[in-house]
């Protein structure tokens, strides 16, 4: 109590010393996990090298904060306020929400966000590796040449998302909307630019597939079935086209091996 008013500290532990600063009417311990810092005015705290590993930081004040050595790891956030002075490599504030590797983005709404580069080819698109994006709203989000690999995308909303060289692979889950002439195979978002080098799709059922340019180099295709799939203008090098259905309905084990000449 001071002068008969109840007034929350912020806690950090910084080795055995402790710093406290007086930020609002909340608990906001950094003391204690997990870290629920809802609402919080964070700005002047010094969080250079804290791990907010998954802190909720929603409708926090992140104001001038330097977070270049935080450990953001599953960390849920939207409405935050204020703008971080530095932020750990491949990661982002978008629309209140901090987007990286590892993120906590579940029912986030990121409607029409820019999480990609821009149509003329600037910027820095998102790396969302590992995060989870279940029930998210991504109708009409920008996310050309986003890193989507290994993301939780059960009940996601991808209406009208531009996938454009989208990196994709071991998604979880089912997006409960696609943008038109794009699915889910495998674990991979296949669509009209998909960007497809290296990835394993052997077995995979591409029937009637729209993969016109996507980048296929190094892919493994052993076993797919690409009946009717469309590869016009598709980057294509070094694919391994083992017991292939190609798209002409041909196999590639009776054209050398390739469905370079039966597209």
């Amino acid at each position: 109590m001071f002068g008969g008013v109840s007034i929350a500290v912020l806690v950090i532990a910084v080795g055995t010393v402790a710093m406290f600063k007086v930020i609002s009417k909340n608990s906001c311990s950094l003391s204690t996990r997990p870290l629920h810092l809802v609402g919080c005015n964070l700005s002047g705290v010094n969080l250079h090298g804290v791990s907010l590993s998954g802190a909720d930081l929603s409708q926090a004040n992140l104001s001038h904060e330097d977070l270049s050595s935080s450990n953001l790891e599953r960390v849920k956030s939207g409405g935050i306020t204020g703008v971080p002075s530095k932020l750990p490599a491949e990661w982002e504030l978008v629309d209140g929400y901090l987007v990286g590797p590892g993120a906590n983005l579940s029912n986030a709404h990121l409607a029409r966000a820019n999480l990609g580069d821009t149509a003329s080819g600037g910027g820095w698109p998102a790396f969302l590796t590992g995060a989870n994006l279940e029930g998210a709203n991504l109708a009409g989000a920008n996310l050309r040449h986003a890193g989507l690999r290994n993301t939780n995308l059960n009940r996601a909303s991808l209406a009208g998302a531009k996938l454009y060289r989208v990196i994709s692979g071991g998604i979880a889950g089912t997006p409960k909307s696609l943008p038109t002439s794009w699915s889910l195979v495998n674990g991979f978002l296949i669509g009209p630019g998909a960007a497809l080098l290296y990835s394993d799709l052997s077995g995979a059922n591409l029937v009637g597939a729209y993969m016109m340019g996507d980048q296929l180099v190094g892919t493994d295709l052993n076993g797919a079935d690409l009946g009717g799939a469309d590869l016009v203008g598709a980057v294509l090098g070094n694919i391994l086209w083992t017991n292939t259905t190609c798209p002409d309905g041909t196999n590639s084990d009776f054209d050398g091996h390739t469905c370079i000449y039966d597209l």
